[in-house]
């Protein structure tokens, strides 16, 4: 149970520079140092040579295991976790052992049998992967981890109350053009979209909720953008009602007054949320 709820935490998705010439470097080293699969046996200008191969390999199956990944799911990063970040890492690993397994058999470069060379191939790869990449997991999971923490205690001390006049009024309309409800900008807390339908959460003493027939980005427009913020595609929030910012290692989430449970920050609007506060 320990392990499931491990691969379930949130992880961040990085996907960078260092994410492609990392895994080239490592393969590199591991190749040109330890020299596994035989490759003692070859003299070193040559083992370098086949490690610098080896190691572009490395990096572009990381590239074009991340592009299919963005193309077949397009919002494949919205709920990244450690086991998915693990079963990519594991795919990328395997797509590598193909790789190195068809250079050595085509090039005829080993003795050995097909099946006994990609066993071997298979094998050295898995093992000598395998703490490389609990490594990086865990370093990401830290240090992304300490990142959204030392960005949400910054946002927490921009947290403030504006001064909004008593007769400012809004004007909430339905689709058929209704008002459906007249609020201060102060009894409005957030919008939250509900299938065909937006749940208005307002109050000040005592929280009631409403359904509108409207899309989210309609009423959204409807509303000042200096105290209204949509955070993620579902939901929209009013500034004076956020009583805090929390990070986790996948996103920010809001923590507005009355509400219970968290609002999640979709990555996207991490940066435009910073300067949302600011402004």
């Amino acid at each position: 149970m320990k392990l499931l709820s491990f691969l379930e935490k949130p992880h961040p998705f990085i996907f960078n520079r260092s994410s492609v010439l990392l895994p080239g470097i490592i393969t590199f080293l591991i190749i040109g140092l330890l020299a596994p699969l035989g490759f003692q046996e070859v003299d070193l200008i040559h083992r370098l040579g086949f490690a610098l191969l080896f190691g572009f390999i490395a990096s572009m199956a990381v590239f074009f295991v991340v592009m299919l990944l963005k193309s077949v799911y397009p919002n494949y990063s919205d709920r990244w976790t450690v086991g998915k970040e693990i079963l990519l890492i594991l795919v990328v690993v395997g797509v590598i052992c193909l790789l190195i397994f068809f250079i050595l058999f085509y090039f005829q470069l080993t003795q050995l049998p097909p099946a006994q060379l990609f066993k071997l191939v298979l094998i050295n790869t898995m093992m000598l992967s395998v703490f490389p990449v609990v490594i990086l997991v865990l370093f990401e999971q830290y240090s992304h981890q300490k990142k959204q923490w030392k960005e949400a205690k910054e946002m927490n001390h921009l947290l403030g109350h504006e001064q909004i006049k008593s007769n400012d009024i809004l004007q909430l309309f339905g689709e058929n053009g209704k008002i459906e409800l007249q609020l201060t900008p102060e009894e409005l807390i957030c919008l939250k979209s509900d299938g065909n339908y937006i749940e208005v959460i307002y109050g000040l003493d005592k929280l009631e909720k409403k359904l509108v027939r409207n899309r989210l980005k309609t009423l959204a427009e409807q509303l000042p953008d200096s105290l209204f913020f949509q955070c993620h595609k579902s939901y929209v929030v009013n500034k004076m009602s956020i009583v805090s910012v929390e990070g986790n290692a996948r996103n920010f989430e809001l923590k507005l007054r009355g509400v219970s449970g968290s609002i999640p920050v979709s990555r996207a609007k991490s940066e435009e949320l910073i300067r949302f506060l600011k402004g």
